[in-house]
């Protein structure tokens, strides 16, 4: 499973099993970038 999450949600996905693969930006208005974290977890299937 893989997921954006904004900066302050990494500690409620880190608790649930993600892991952060990268530290990634969108440029956006007025030259300001939009920070956000690319996570993913391992679903075990049955």
């Amino acid at each position: 499973m893989k997921l954006d999450a904004s900066l302050p949600s990494k500690a409620f996905y880190d608790g649930l099993g993600y892991t952060t693969v990268e530290a990634t930006f969108l440029p956006v208005e007025n030259g300001r970038r939009l920070d956000f974290l690319k996570m993913q977890k391992t679903l075990l299937g049955k």
